[in-house]
């Protein structure tokens, strides 16, 4: 089992992670180019504890799309939403 996080820059949160002395990334990003995930592109690390992650980076629209109604789960508009603060 692993958790999949969902991130905007995946080159950007690879090297955050890679600087922790508690998280391994197991391989560099990976890009599907053909298929119904065309563009979707992955990495799988490792924290110190056993937990496996994936980041996810995925485009605004999925060659899927056009063939089904079927969506993957997104970010929810909430966790973008970054309240001002004083």
């Amino acid at each position: 089992m692993h958790l999949r996080l969902h991130v905007e820059e995946i080159d950007t949160a690879v090297d955050r992670l890679a600087g922790r002395g508690d998280v391994t990334v197991l391989d560099a990003p990976q890009t599907n180019d053909d298929g119904p995930t065309e563009s979707l592109t992955y990495v799988f690390c490792r924290v110190e504890w056993g937990l496996y992650l994936e980041l996810l980076e995925a485009p605004d629209r999925m060659p899927y799309a056009d063939e089904t109604a079927d969506r993957q789960y997104g970010p929810a508009s909430s966790w973008s939403l970054r309240p001002e603060h004083d």
